[in-house]
């Protein structure tokens, strides 16, 4: 499998991680969309959010994204989690991941 975010958990590909727990590490996306905009990516492989039907890892998921939040001071002032999942939906690299965006007003950004 030649899956971009699997090297990147495997440390075969660089990225920048600023966070990492036993299930997931959280990136900073290459290409910002905010002030601070982050991706939680999943260590084990899941090519979309419909092909995760493990509850557990999509609420350590959430979790995640919380502390990563917290870690860069804007869970109190607010962010937004998206997940794009399959094409129509605007996803791009088939591994689950979902984006995390604050430091500013957020009310006109998409992701």
């Amino acid at each position: 499998m030649d899956c971009l975010f699997c090297r990147i958990v495997k440390g075969k590909l660089a990225s920048e991680v600023v966070h990492e727990n036993e299930g997931f590490l959280v990136i900073k996306d290459i290409h910002p969309q905010a002030p601070t905009h982050l991706l939680v990516i999943p260590k084990a492989h899941y090519p979309t959010l419909v092909d995760c039907v493990d509850e557990g890892v999509l609420g350590r998921m959430l979790s995640t994204a919380v502390e990563a939040a917290k870690k860069y001071g804007f869970a109190e002032s607010g962010f937004r989690t998206v997940i794009n999942t399959n094409r129509e939906g605007g996803q791009t690299v088939f591994h689950l991941h979902m984006h995390i965006l604050g430091g500013e007003p957020l009310s006109e950004k998409m992701v």
